[in-house]
């Protein structure tokens, strides 16, 4: 159903789809013939494995943004604190640009050191 989303929360409809694939299995297990349960059983593979590594590559993703936006933090409080302001430009991160004013809140009243 979900196959090629790029977004982590529509995972659960791939549970629907292993899910439907799992009911194919156990219950038609006496009706179905040898080689139709080794398909089924080499596609419900194919597609645990697809989702799998989607998923890790989509939390991969999400880690280095981390990082990269931590970083982007971690210069913006050096600068602020060797010359005393900043700007947006200052940010290196397009979505730590929107915080510039909570950063100086949050360095002024030492939450961040």
């Amino acid at each position: 159903m979900s196959l090629g989303r790029s977004q982590i929360y529509d995972r659960y409809k791939d549970f629907l789809q292993i899910g439907g694939l799992l009911s194919l299995y156990f219950l038609n297990i006496n009706i179905l013939s040898k080689i139709f349960k080794n398909i089924l059983s080499l596609i419900f593979i194919i597609v645990v494995s697809y989702n799998l590594l989607f998923f890790l590559d989509k939390v991969y993703e999400r880690r280095l943004d981390t990082v990269n936006y931590d970083k982007s933090i971690n210069e913006t409080i050096k600068i602020y604190k060797s010359t005393g302001k900043i700007t947006s430009d200052d940010i290196s991160h397009k979505k730590a640009k929107r915080f510039v004013e909570s950063i100086i809140l949050s360095i002024e009243n030492e939450i961040i050191n």
